[in-house]
């Protein structure tokens, strides 16, 4: 009987890891929506570029969208890789050759490795961003 009641447990706890799909769905959610969002602005800049040439102007908002971009490929690597993790997407999408090599994670280490790298890649662009409203102010 205990170990009846210790096996159900075990499965019941590890049925849990599920709840993963949550964050892993909304990330990659989030990500496609951001990706919308960041070619729309695209779109905006170029057709008000058209209009009302600045080229400062479009430089400054070109290099925000390559942070909204980047942010939203944190968001999918996130999402993939919570799926990788919990529940073991990183197989199927082998056998499926859908994804590449970059985009399986085995551990955390992997995850947070790509993620660090995204992150700093985001930094940088912020910080030209800043240097570049900051030469716009100056003029």
């Amino acid at each position: 009987m205990p170990s009846q009641f210790n096996e159900r447990l075990s499965r019941l706890l590890l049925s849990t890891r599920y709840f993963a799909v949550i964050g892993s769905v909304l990330s990659v959610v989030a990500a496609c929506f951001l990706m919308v969002v960041g070619g729309y602005k695209i779109v905006s800049l170029m057709l008000d570029y058209l209009t009302a040439p600045d080229i400062m102007g479009l430089k400054v908002g070109l290099i925000k969208n390559a942070d909204t971009f980047l942010i939203a490929l944190a968001l999918l690597i996130i999402g993939l890789g919570i799926f990788d993790l919990f529940l073991g997407g990183g197989d199927q999408g082998e056998k499926a050759g859908s994804r590449p090599g970059w985009l399986r994670f085995n551990d955390f280490r992997q995850l947070k490795r790509r993620l660090t790298n995204i992150i700093v890649l985001i930094l940088v662009v912020t910080f030209f961003e800043v240097i570049l409203n900051q030469s716009a102010i100056i003029k």
